[in-house]
């Protein structure tokens, strides 16, 4: 009985790992259920592997099923150091259809946490041969803000620190969504500093948009004040330059809301309500309303109308 025990034991591990080694596998023709299955397996590895480790019997395992089933002790080790991880890779960098992708993103949440999925996609995604791939086929069963996370890095990686990437970004912008914007921002907030000097690029991009005033870019500066109010005031907070251009625009804005003026082709065009309700947000904070303040005095221009209009 314990030989059939152990027999079973070894089958599972090697049953697992044939499964990773397969280089057609998922495709288009594999069933949800296999998808189902395959996470189970990984998931009941992940157990034993535990269950071994707390033994201290690991090594010694794997030495017997490398010989059991003639495979590499060090491919093994690969195979089962992260099990769920193994198969949501496979996933992705599979051949397979987006709907077989989005099962297999919606399995994993069955079995594990929202956290390890990010976890496991934000390492995947570096290592995908296609990376456009992986965006383009993100589950909707993620959260929008972790989305948004795993497109910024993307950029990040990609982007270079020229002058062709200041253009790039510029290009992108004079026809861009509220994605694209809520994207910029987000990689403008990463603190990881292996992108400090991309960061820098993307500010130097934006700066140019902003001081150019330029009417191409009216959409992107009203979708970069709907972006979230967190992500925005990080944004301010970080980075002086990008913060003062969007006090300058707020005070023109100002400027042509009290003197009624045609916004058709002002850079910069913002309701009353909308304009109030970011000079709220700043102004809110203690940092960015000391300088918001000292610009407005700084004008001249309109400090009355600024002064009855938001007490400031």
């Amino acid at each position: 009985m314990d030989a059939v025990y152990v027999e079973q034991f070894l089958d599972c591990f090697r049953r697992f790992i044939t499964l990773c080694q397969l280089d057609n596998w998922p495709n288009d023709d594999t069933l949800h259920k296999q998808i189902q299955n395959a996470f189970l397996l990984a998931q009941h590895i992940e157990k034993c592997r535990h269950r071994m480790i707390e033994k201290n019997i690991l090594n010694v395992f794997i030495d017997v099923l490398s010989k059991k089933i003639n495979a590499p002790s060090l491919m093994i080790k690969i195979c089962i150091s992260e099990p769920p991880r193994c198969i949501l890779k496979k996933i992705i960098t599979s051949s397979a259809n987006i709907d077989l992708m989005d099962a297999g993103f919606t399995i994993f949440l069955d079995l594990y946490s929202e956290d390890k999925l990010k976890v496991y996609l934000s390492d995947i995604m570096l290592e995908a041969a296609s990376k456009k791939t992986l965006v383009d086929n993100v589950s909707t069963e993620l959260s929008k803000s972790y989305q948004l996370e795993f497109n910024s890095q993307i950029f990040l990686t990609k982007i270079q620190c020229n002058n062709g990437s200041v253009q790039l970004i510029n290009e992108m912008l004079k026809d861009c969504k509220q994605d694209m914007v809520d994207m910029m921002v987000v990689c403008l907030i990463n603190k990881n500093p292996k992108y400090s000097d991309k960061v820098k690029t993307i500010v130097k991009g934006l700066t140019k948009v902003m001081a150019s005033q330029d009417i191409v870019y009216k959409n992107f500066w009203k979708l970069l004040f709907r972006t979230e109010e967190d992500k925005f005031i990080q944004m301010c907070l970080n980075h002086g330059d990008i913060f003062e251009l969007i006090c300058t625009a707020l005070i023109d804005c100002g400027k042509s809301i009290e003197g009624k003026m045609s916004r058709e082709y002002f850079y910069i065009d913002l309701s009353y309500s909308e304009m109030s309700l970011n000079v709220q947000k700043i102004c809110d904070n203690g940092n960015l309303k000391l300088v918001f303040l000292d610009l407005i005095y700084q004008s001249k221009d309109n400090i009355g109308f600024w002064e009855r209009e938001f007490k400031v």
